[in-house]
C-alpha cells in the first residue's frame, strides 16, 4: 500500500507540474541574508591551531573514539562491546567524558582500572564534535573509529573492519547498522548496502551509500588537517561532503556490526523537533564544508553538485520544518543562489531533476513537494 501511494504521488507530480504555475520567490539574496543575520550568525568550523595530531603508534592498528555525556543508562552495554572484541588486533579506547553530570564517570573509572587500553579525557560541556575533535587529538592508531556513547558493536566489529582495511589498503571501511529500541531492545530496522570495492576517487558512488561517520573506520592521514565543525548541529555532514571525497580506496563490509540505539533522546531526535533557528545550520554547514574542499581542491563535480541537491533539498526542508515559513524561504533562497554556483551538466534521477527546477525558478512550493515526495520514499525503504 505505501508503495502504491509512492507512485501516485510521483504520478501528480509529473502530472500537475506541467499544468499548475507556481510563482517565485521574489526575495532577493541580499535581503535574505540581511533578514537571516537578525536572527543568525554562522561560526568558524575550527580553528587550525585546535588541531594536534598525536605520532602514530605502529602497534596500535585502531582509535576507538567514544564521546560521553550523560550516557550512564546505555553505556555500560557501549563499553562492554568494546573492550570484549575478539580480535587478533591491537586497539585503544579513547573514551571523552564532556562534562557528565549523571555516574558516567564512575562507570568509565571501572573500565580504565580494569583495561590498560582505555583512557578517559574529561573535558567542560562542549559538545559531541569537541568531544571527537578531543579524542581525535589523542588518537595514536592507524584508523580512527567512532562509536556514540549509547550505541554498541557485535565482537568481531573490529576484526572484520581492519581485516578489510588491511587486506585492500582502505582509506575507508564502512559496514551495515540495525537500529533498534533502546527502551525495549526490540529490532527496528535494518541499514545496508552490498559488497563494495571501490578504488580510485569515489565519484557519484558516493551517493549509493549512507554518509554516517560511525559505523566504520578511517585512515588516520584523513583526520590530519580536519577536525569536526564546532558548535554546528548536523556534524555527520562531514562524510559525504569531506571524507568519501577524500577517500582513494572505499571498501563496504556487507555485515550487521554496529548497532544504533534510537531513543528518544537521540540528538537528531530532539534537534529536529525544535523551532530552534540553528535548523539553519544545515544551509551554513554545508557552505563551510565546500569552502574547505575548495581549499583542498576536492573536485567540483556532478557528484559534489548531487550532494548539494540532497543537502539544500529533502534535508534542509526536512530540519526547517519547525521554522516559520518565511525564515525558511530566506533560506531557500539561499539555497537557489548556492546550487546556482555549483551546478553542472550531468545526469539526473527524477527527484534530482526537480529540485535542480525548484532551485532554478526558485520554485518554493515545488522545493517541498519533491522533497516531501522523497521523504515518504525514505519512511518506505526503512520500513
Amino acid at each position: 500500500m505505501k508503495k502504491l501511494i509512492y507512485k501516485v504521488a510521483r504520478f501528480l507530480i509529473q502530472l500537475i507540474l506541467p499544468i499548475v504555475r507556481t510563482p517565485a520567490v521574489k526575495i532577493g539574496v541580499k535581503e535574505a541574508e540581511r533578514e537571516i543575520s537578525k536572527v543568525y550568525q554562522p561560526k568558524e568550523m575550527f580553528e587550525l591551531e585546535d588541531i594536534q595530531n598525536s605520532e602514530i603508534d605502529e602497534k596500535i592498528d585502531l582509535s576507538i573514539i567514544v564521546p560521553v555525556y550523560n550516557a550512564e543508562k546505555f553505556l555500560k552495554k557501549c563499553m562492554d562491546s568494546i573492550v570484549n572484541q575478539k580480535t587478533k588486533y591491537h586497539f585503544e579506547v579513547i573514551v571523552v567524558n564532556d562534562g557528565s553530570k549523571d555516574g558516567s564517570l564512575e562507570i568509565l573509572k571501572e573500565y580504565e582500572k580494569n583495561y590498560p587500553f582505555v583512557k578517559i579525557i574529561s573535558q567542560e560541556n562542549g559538545g559531541i564534535s569537541k568531544a571527537r575533535n578531543t579524542g581525535l587529538n589523542h588518537a595514536r592508531g592507524k584508523y580512527i573509529g567512532l562509536i556514540d556513547n549509547d550505541d554498541y558493536v557485535l565482537d568481531n566489529y573490529v576484526e572484520e573492519l581492519l581485516d578489510r582495511a588491511y587486506q585492500s589498503e582502505a582509506d575507508i571501511v564502512k559496514c551495515n547498522h540495525v537500529n533498534f529500541s533502546g527502551t525495549s531492545g526490540e529490532i527496528l530496522s535494518q541499514v545496508c548496502h552490498k559488497e563494495a570495492s571501490i578504488s580510485g576517487y569515489m565519484g557519484e558512488k558516493i551517493l549509493e551509500f549512507r554518509g554516517y561517520i560511525w559505523g566504520g573506520v578511517i585512515k588516520r592521514e584523513l583526520w590530519n588537517d580536519f577536525r569536526f565543525p564546532l558548535n554546528y548541529w548536523y556534524e555527520d555532514m562531514v562524510m559525504r561532503s569531506v571524507m568519501m571525497r577524500k577517500c582513494r580506496q572505499f571498501e563496504y563490509v556487507n555485515k550487521d556490526l554496529y548497532f544504533y540505539n534510537v531513543h528518544l533522546n537521540n540528538a537528531s531526535k530532539k534537534i529536529w523537533s525544535k523551532k530552534d533557528v540553528k535548523c539553519l545550520e544545515q544551509y551554513f554547514l554545508l557552505e563551510k564544508l565546500l569552502e574547505y574542499s575548495d581549499k583542498k581542491d576536492l573536485p567540483k563535480d556532478s557528484a559534489l553538485y548531487k550532494i548539494i541537491l540532497h543537502e539544500l533539498g529533502t534535508v534542509l526542508w526536512t530540519r526547517t520544518r519547525g521554522l516559520e515559513e518565511n525564515l525558511r524561504r530566506q533560506v531557500f533562497v539561499l539555497a537557489c543562489d548556492f546550487v546556482k554556483a555549483y551546478q553542472c551538466e550531468c545526469h539526473l534521477n527524477f527527484q534530482e531533476k526537480y529540485l535542480e527546477k525548484a532551485f532554478k525558478q526558485k520554485n518554493y512550493v515545488l522545493w517541498k513537494l519533491v522533497s516531501l515526495y522523497v521523504m515518504l520514499g525514505v519512511k518506505i525503504e526503512n520500513g
